[in-house]
């Protein structure tokens, strides 16, 4: 609920947001969090703005072309890469052209040079982390599906931020 809170904030003018989990139970905690008025993210429009999906990202119900926008935040790296491919091609089918899809997630080469425990631990409770970081470029996996325009910054030491477009003539 966090990053939905984001871009609650940052279009106030949006109709819907959908929030798409294969969680049940971060489905909820998001819903109560996003909606409870003493929650550190709760937003008052929260309730009439947005809905929540218990859905596969990979094959999502959404009609095609519907979506300006199409956010993933910290996902990725939880998918196989051919889950993330699949992500990501599902994402342009659903975006309208020049729609635009955004991806926080972590900086594999700075996963490689965390401290050998702390890289454990990173592969002990993120069963999908070593094929993350030896297989997962998501310029190259984005602009293979179709996107356009696709640019990728470091967000902070730790994160990514990689952003694409929709063609506007697919």
């Amino acid at each position: 609920g966090v990053s939905t809170k984001a871009l609650l904030d940052a279009f106030p003018g949006a109709t819907s947001v959908g929030l798409l989990d294969l969680s049940p139970h971060f489905l909820a905690t998001a819903k109560m969090l996003l909606e409870t008025n003493d929650s550190y993210i709760y937003h008052p429009d929260a309730a009439q703005r947005v809905t929540y999906h218990h859905e596969l990202a990979e094959d999502t119900p959404f009609p095609d072309n519907t979506m300006d926008i199409v956010s993933m935040s910290f996902l990725v790296h939880e998918l196989p890469t051919k889950v993330a491919q699949k992500v990501l091609n599902e994402a342009l089918r659903i975006l309208k052209p020049g729609g635009v899809l955004a991806v926080l997630d972590l900086q594999p080469k700075a996963l490689q040079r965390l401290p050998p425990i702390r890289r454990f631990l990173f592969g002990v409770t993120e069963p999908h982390i070593q094929d993350y970081c030896a297989n997962t470029n998501l310029v190259r996996m984005m602009t293979n599906a179709g996107y356009a325009a696709v640019e990728q910054t470091c967000n902070d030491p730790m994160n990514l931020r990689t952003v694409g477009m929709k063609p506007l003539s697919q």
